[in-house]
């Protein structure tokens, strides 16, 4: 993680000032210019830069208290300064930080509860690990159920992030289509890789923009229950980790929590 911040927000940078045709794409209706960087699409390197900026405040937080110490004596001048870098390219060309609002959330979204987190350990108040997988849990099912919803519920942020109900036309022009064949195969899906084939792309759109939408498209219910399974064992996991090395556990809740809200509004299910 430390290499990625060092490395990716410099040479995303050099590729948008310098490399244009490797850093920069245009919209294909529209013509904005969209920012990428090192990675494929404006959300990807929007995502580096919440990852880089959440991971130096967890590792400053810690040279601050004394626990862990600085390789170089500028070090934290550095990070810093890579912070700054990445909140300049979240802002995109736009210099707006609505400018990937998934992103922008997600990153408030860690840092709160990063905080809640720490004031909670500094008040020596034990974690109850049912109630972290609860809501845990309660968050991933209400990412489930919002493409069939074809909206935000109880918790709309869109107005705020300059976005309209639709989430940029994700609950028209993407959900709608493809809650049909969600619910023509809803137990097993339509099987790994037996969806998204190229006449399916064509007819629908290249990605749900939901991370449980598309277990539920290509695994089904069944395939989201083993999900949640799954999140219920790293819950377990990074509670283990809170009783021998705290640092490490509240990161990994930090994480896992970040992960589950970004996948409301994208998919990366596939590349946790």
């Amino acid at each position: 993680q430390r290499q990625m911040c060092i490395r990716d927000s410099p040479c995303s940078l050099l590729l948008i000032k310098f490399f244009p045709s490797w850093g920069r794409i245009y919209n294909w209706w529209t013509g904005e210019l969209i920012w990428t960087g090192v990675s494929s699409q404006k959300n990807g390197l929007a995502l580096l830069c919440v990852l880089s900026i959440f991971f130096i405040f967890w590792e400053l937080r810690q040279r601050l208290k004394g626990q862990i110490a600085a390789v170089i004596k500028y070090q934290i001048y550095i990070e810093l300064l890579l912070v700054l870098l990445s909140f300049w390219l979240l802002g995109g060309p736009n210099r707006s930080l609505t400018y990937s609002a998934t992103s922008t959330i997600v990153l408030l979204v860690g840092i709160l509860f990063f905080a809640s987190l720490l004031w909670i350990n500094n008040r020596r108040i034990k974690l109850n690990s049912k109630a972290i997988s609860l809501i845990f849990i309660l968050i991933a099912i209400y990412g489930s159920i919002t493409p069939f919803l074809g909206h935000l519920s109880l918790f709309d942020v869109s107005s705020l992030m300059q976005r309209d109900s639709t989430l940029t036309t994700r609950s028209t022009h993407i959900w709608a289509p493809l809650i049909p064949y969600a619910k023509k195969s809803p137990i097993v899906g339509y099987g790994v890789g037996g969806f998204w084939t190229t006449a399916m792309r064509e007819l629908t759109s290249t990605s749900a923009h939901n991370g449980y939408l598309e277990i539920i498209l290509h695994y089904g219910l069944i395939g989201l229950a083993l999900f949640l399974l799954f999140i219920l064992s790293c819950v377990k996991t990074a509670m283990i980790s809170l009783a021998y090395d705290n640092n490490w556990g509240i990161l990994f809740l930090c994480l896992l929590l970040m992960f589950l809200v970004y996948n409301i509004t994208e998919s990366t299910i596939h590349t946790l």
